[in-house]
């Protein structure tokens, strides 16, 4: 018996890179004509798998096509395989493989074949590892030739193995072997060629294939930044985030306002010799947020600053710069408020003509993105944890896409699962059930009245009126519980899941999606959480952007209310291995309790609003085990983490400062800067808070000291270095957060201070990735989760969320 093993050695080439002859050489058209024999079947054998590929969540649909090279992981490889037979059983019942192509297979195969005749074996999902084709010749005296196709998406194919048993009953000893590349990331097939001079001669063989796993299980290392809103200058039509993120910052054109001073008016409307650039203030210092326009080129050393809430802070090079020193993996979330971006639109004539849905604003966000994507070589999308993996391992940032909206997926637009299934396709891989306002999935956390209490007020008109009717002091759109008021900061929102939400829940689920909680309400994430455990095994969820509650004093509390995370909360994380984002911003922080035998808190509260206030919360996250990341929020319309050294040393929020003052009461321009506030420490305690089922009853609140005396904060001098430090963290040390470039920067000012914790964000990219993977452990025999390969989204290019015609709401 004579065995012939073909074996296919890949090259190390990009998954979805084009190989071989071009179509113009005649070496190309040579391997065309004899690779015909495979040529009909595999149109429609790349369609399925890319369909399949997408639902499974191993493919990237993009301008360009379908990548499928991410399906190399050996998470996906069998899965896709076994999916694919059914799909092969079922089509050879009346079709092209009726008559001919049979399914190659890791499986012995045998046969005969006699005369001039022939029979092709096609591969089903593309090589993506070293593969051997073997076959035996079992008996028969024919002379027959094997030959070895690859075949490219786009019709292109390339004999890649030839080899030729001769005519009589052969002998020889042991197997042969020829090594090919080129066939990585394309289809295979074989055909067996009978050319006999007797046409009764036969040829009996056995064929069957084999293939290496392909495991990206690299470690991944640097950290993490789960709240990125780097396509913001899409948002809100366009209209509120001066400077593209696409180019440089040197690169970007400048934002020119000339200002007229004077009364209120002349902040909301942009009034200058280019009133066409983006619906912002014109030029405001309120004390606690700047918003600087100005003229001519900028050498960005003190622009833009830590309080800038309207131009870009995530330009290409500064988020590059990020990269480069330490910033592995990111959660893109794109972002829309429907609200804000109809004020916009009537500031700005020349954005008069944008659309305001979220659909809209989702689209541009996305393709944009996805655009970015193909232009730079050190970004890349991930679609599932172990792409994340090789994408950290070959120097890259790998990119989580998720989406911030309120509106998202209205029934309008179709199907739920059809519009989750078209941007899933394109990457998104986690979501926000809530953003400022309720949605159709679930409450949202109600927080800074102006102007989200009318935000919500506007789009639940009925709700706010009868609360007006009900004698509700205050203005209040959300349903708060019985007796409440919306003057009342520890009154709640009593909407939780919603039933949509409980759909859309387990649509995530059965696609490996991960539900970000950030911005629902604490009724939402009780329920959320008694879902998680009791009917999905305690699948993950996180929190990409929060801060903890027991360290915001009352006046915060007060503004925050229940965009915060609760000590229970922290317990669901840990319940199901999920982890928080820790928001950066310029806010007062209490201290986090004292360490055993310690004095007083690990780093020094003396300078609010600054890396040393952060510190705190890092601090809390680790004395109770909480695995933690960075949720800067950058382009969020919020006010950064401020400096600790030099003028602008400690830049305490006041309660009435936020993204949004101008809209409200805020403090006359110029004024000063409240003095730092001592920050008595909360009540010490290590140990995990216990955490009952989820119940209707409301959790019990840490509520801070009372009254705390009066210090003048004494920042450390810009000159002073300190062990540890850098240039770069002493950059960050005196602008704070101005631009997603000081992150790293900031990041080791952190550790200069000897901040209790910073282990846990080193390995905050490692600690997200380990928990998206866990949404592969049960996620797929779930309550009737769609099986991997179960058809979720339609075939083709069609977009459900992009709107073909323009018009306004």
């Amino acid at each position: 018996m004579r065995v012939l093993p073909v074996v296919l050695l890949l090259a190390a080439l990009p998954a979805f890179a084009q190989s071989g002859p071009s179509a113009s050489d005649p070496a190309a058209s040579s391997d065309a004509q004899t690779c015909a024999f495979a040529g009909p079947v595999m149109e429609d054998v790349w369609d399925e798998f890319e369909e399949q590929a997408l639902n499974a969540g191993c493919a990237l649909r993009t301008g360009l096509g379908v990548k499928t090279g991410f399906c190399a992981a050996a998470h996906f490889t069998t899965g896709l395989s076994s999916s694919l037979v059914g799909w092969w059983n079922s089509a050879v019942g009346n079709s092209w493989a009726t008559i001919g192509p049979r399914r190659l297979t890791p499986e012995v195969q045998s046969g005969t074949i006699q005369g001039q005749t022939a029979r092709t074996f096609v591969g089903v999902a593309p090589v993506f590892s070293r593969t051997t084709v073997t076959v035996d010749k079992e008996g028969g005296q024919a002379p027959t030739e094997v030959t070895v196709c690859a075949y490219d998406r786009d019709g292109r194919s390339e004999v890649i193995a030839r080899r030729s048993f001769a005519r009589g009953r052969n002998t020889d000893p042991g197997p042969e072997r020829l090594d090919v590349t080129g066939a990585n990331g394309r289809m295979i097939a074989v055909n067996i060629n009978g050319n006999p001079t007797n046409p009764l001669n036969r040829f009996e063989y056995e064929i069957s294939y084999s293939t290496e796993p392909v495991r990206w299980d690299y470690p991944a290392t640097g950290f993490a930044d789960l709240h990125l809103h780097q396509a913001a200058d899409l948002a809100q039509g366009s209209g509120w985030y001066w400077g593209s993120h696409a180019v440089d910052a040197n690169a970007a054109e400048i934002c020119d306002h000339t200002t007229l001073t004077g009364a209120v008016v002349d902040q909301l409307i942009p009034i200058g010799t280019n009133p066409s650039q983006h619906a912002v203030p014109v030029s405001v210092d309120l004390g606690a947020e700047r918003i600087d326009h100005g003229s001519g080129p900028r050498d960005f050393s003190t622009w833009p600053s830590h309080e800038e809430i309207a131009h870009q802070q995530v330009h290409r090079n500064w988020l590059r710069a990020a990269h480069r020193n330490g910033l592995n993996l990111a959660v893109v979330s794109i972002v829309h408020n429907q609200p804000l971006c109809r004020m916009v639109r009537e500031l700005h004539p020349h954005i008069a003509n944008q659309q305001c849905e979220d659909g809209a604003s989702i689209e541009r966000q996305l393709e944009a993105l996805l655009d970015f994507d193909e232009a730079n070589d050190w970004y890349e999308i991930a679609v599932h944890p172990w792409h994340a993996r090789k994408i950290i391992h070959e120097g890259k940032l790998a990119v989580v896409l998720s989406i911030e909206s309120s509106n998202m997926f209205p029934a309008s637009e179709g199907p739920l699962d059809t519009q989750l299934g078209d941007v899933y396709s394109r990457g998104v891989r986690s979501l926000q059930l809530a953003h400022e306002v309720d949605s159709r999935f679930a409450g949202a956390a109600p927080h800074m009245k102006v102007p989200f209490e009318v935000f919500q007020a506007l789009r639940y008109p009925t709700t706010a009126l009868s609360s007006l009717v009900d004698g509700e002091a205050g203005f209040g759109g959300f349903n708060y519980e019985s007796g409440c008021s919306s003057n009342d900061p520890e009154c709640k929102n009593s909407i939780g899941l919603k039933p949509q939400g409980h759909e859309l829940v387990q649509r995530m689920v059965s696609r490996n999606m991960i539900v970000d909680v950030s911005h629902m309400s604490e009724q939402a994430v009780r329920d959320l959480h008694g879902v998680m455990v009791g009917q999905y095994d305690e699948y993950p969820f996180y929190a990409s952007h929060s801060r903890f509650k027991p360290l915001l004093d009352a006046e915060t509390q007060a503004k925050q209310r229940e965009f915060v995370t609760t000590d229970e909360q922290i317990g669901f994380f840990l319940d199901v291995g999920g982890m928080v984002g820790v928001r950066t911003g310029n806010n007062a922080i209490l201290s986090a309790p004292n360490r055993s035998g310690a004095s007083g808190p690990a780093v020094a509260n003396d300078c609010d609003g600054s890396a040393k206030s952060f510190a705190q919360l890092i601090d809390y996250a680790d004395q109770r085990g909480l695995p933690i990341a960075y949720g800067t929020d950058l382009n969020g319309n919020i006010h950064q983490t401020g400096p600790r050294t030099g003028d602008d040393a400690c830049p305490r929020e006041g309660p009435d400062a936020d993204a949004f003052s101008f809209l409200g009461t805020a403090p006359a321009a110029g004024t000063a800067r409240r003095p730092a506030v001592s920050r008595t420490p909360v009540r010490a305690g290590t140990s995990r808070p216990s955490v009952s089922r989820p119940s209707t009853s409301r959790p019990s609140v840490s509520r801070p000291g009372t009254a705390r005396p009066q210090v003048t904060a004494r920042p450390a001098q810009a000159g002073a270095i300190q062990p540890g430090s850098t240039a770069a963290s002493r950059e960050a040390a005196a602008r704070g957060i101005a631009h997603v470039g000081l992150l790293p920067g900031f990041h080791q000012d952190l550790k200069v201070l000897n901040t209790p914790g910073t282990d846990r964000l080193d390995q905050s990219a490692e600690n997200f990735i380990r928990m998206w993977e866990r949404t592969y452990d049960r996620s797929v025999q779930l309550l009737g989760a769609p099986a991997l390969g179960t058809p979720q989204i339609q075939r083709g290019p069609a977009r459900v969320i992009r709107r073909g015609t323009i018009r306004r709401n």
